[in-house]
């Protein structure tokens, strides 16, 4: 017995003690002298409810700290990494615009959101400038879970021509999406004409029809990807007129990885015309460079080159304010062409 406890429940507890560590209880005896009722159990298997407070597995995903980036969220210290690391947990919940480019049903994070990344560590790093991501090149495919959060990290080395590699977390193992280098410095735009351009493409193609084709392929773009406007070709030129659709909001970014990608689908759109059996996968790009935070209306301009033996086509792509000023340049993406089947296959 105890001080200050009551003697009958300090029984009942060490009975239950010695019942747990395997000591025979005579249950009949402890019963003598109370009135017990015998009752019997349904011959039919129990209905069973749960009524445990479960949570929802759809866990929100790790906010940025302040000043850093929807894509970045924040960064971390190592004394095993001489540089930085961005870590962010990417969820198509906190980024519902993610949930619109799709590939076979999943959820597919689109290559425009590398550069993003790159440009945001880089400015982060070494502070606001004109920075060029070069020589990126695109390692794996980065799908998306619907409901948990994918956790990605960005390595940036503190070189003066830096490198940076971007990884996504399954479990314990680490998988390598994409990688390049940055170089630090003032870049100027090269001189071209988007009324030269505009003038070379007299031949409009349909842009509905052009996302008709790719939902047939499967490539399932929805509102927040569909921002090319109108197309026009020429002999190895096409212009696109894109639009950032109003449900998406560009105030974060340097460069919303939706608009972006609407600018690089006008390269899609020229390859699909050209052969509407493929589609083209991005493989690499030789620089990105960014000359201001764009606006919501851009002119996107491809000069295209088709390797028919190597089954890969390069483009530059340029970017033009309604001005006419070069807002941004995408020199060298490089594709290469996957069938329907062997994009069903890998998928």
């Amino acid at each position: 017995l105890k001080r200050k406890q009551d003697n009958w429940t300090q029984l009942l507890r060490s009975l239950g003690a010695l019942y747990v560590q395997g000591v025979a209880v005579d249950w009949n005896g402890f019963d003598r002298d109370y009135a017990r009722r015998r009752a019997k159990l349904p011959t039919y298997p129990f209905q069973r409810a749960r009524y445990w407070f479960t949570q929802t597995s759809r866990k929100p995903s790790r906010k940025a700290e302040p000043g850093l980036h929807p894509l970045l969220a924040q960064q971390l210290r190592s004394p095993a990494v001489k540089g930085f690391v961005f870590e962010t947990q990417v969820s198509l919940a906190d980024l519902p615009y993610l949930s619109d480019h799709r590939v076979f049903g999943s959820a597919v994070f689109p290559a425009t959101a590398y550069l993003e990344m790159a440009l945001a560590a880089a400015n982060q790093a070494f502070g606001a400038g004109r920075h060029s991501i070069e020589e990126v090149v695109i390692q794996e495919a980065l799908l998306l879970p619907e409901e948990e959060p994918k956790t990605l990290q960005l390595i940036l080395t503190s070189e003066e021509d830096a490198t940076f590699q971007i990884f996504s977390r399954t479990g314990d193992d680490w998988q390598l999406h994409a990688g390049g280098k940055i170089r630090r410095g003032q870049f100027a735009p090269r001189q071209a004409s988007l009324d030269e351009a505009r003038a070379r493409c007299d031949q409009e193609i349909s842009a509905s029809a052009f996302y008709q084709t790719l939902s047939e392929m499967q490539f399932e773009y929805g509102p927040a990807f569909q921002g090319v406007e109108r197309l026009w070709r020429g002999e190895n030129e096409i212009v696109g007129q894109i639009r950032l659709p109003d449900s998406v909001s560009a105030a974060a970014y340097n460069i919303h990885p939706v608009l972006l990608d609407a600018c690089i689908q006008v390269m899609g759109a020229a390859l699909l015309e050209a052969d509407s059996a493929n589609i083209y996968l991005p493989l690499s790009l030789d620089s990105f460079r960014l000359y201001g935070r764009p606006a919501a209306r851009l002119w996107s301009v491809v000069e295209l080159q088709v390797n028919t033996i190597g089954q890969t086509a390069s483009g530059d792509i340029r970017l033009f304010d309604e001005t006419g000023q070069v807002a941004a340049e995408a020199l060298g993406l490089r594709v290469k062409r996957a069938s329907r089947e062997a994009l069903g296959r890998a998928s």
